[in-house]
């Protein structure tokens, strides 16, 4: 018989509290074993460090909050894929190789687009600061 995975128990804001701690958890996690993701913050400091060197309107600060959370989402994300991947098979599959190649192809992908929009702000800023 299958073990079924137990809810978390108690009223609405207990729920949700404990909901708050497992996202936690998922998040340290991510932070202390994926070390890609160290870099995606390391990438990402120096992007709000731009952003106080060259003031940014709103729309531009919206648009770099925007990629750079769905960059990290992405990786966190890939991170669950690999997880669940690894728990269900560790022998070279070609399924799993999909799973695991699919979800770094989304990565790369957020990656490209941050780096576009991050490129559209900055670049003409540098040029008129330095040319």
């Amino acid at each position: 018989m299958e073990k079924k995975r137990r809810k978390d128990q108690g009223n609405m804001v207990k729920r949700y509290g404990k909901s708050v701690g497992h996202a936690l958890d998922g998040i340290n996690y991510a932070i202390e074993k994926e070390k890609n993701l160290l870099w995606i913050m390391l990438g990402i400091v120096l992007i709000l460090v731009l952003c106080f060197l060259f003031p940014v309107d709103t729309y531009e600060l919206t648009s770099i909050v925007i990629c750079t959370g769905l960059f990290m989402i992405t990786e966190m994300i890939n991170t669950a894929v690999e997880a669940v991947t690894d728990l269900i098979t560790t022998e070279e599959n070609k399924l799993a190789k999909i799973a695991k190649d699919t979800a770094n192809g989304a990565i790369f992908l957020s990656l490209i687009i941050t780096i576009c929009v991050v490129g559209i702000i900055f670049i003409p800023k540098i040029i008129t600061k330095f040319c």
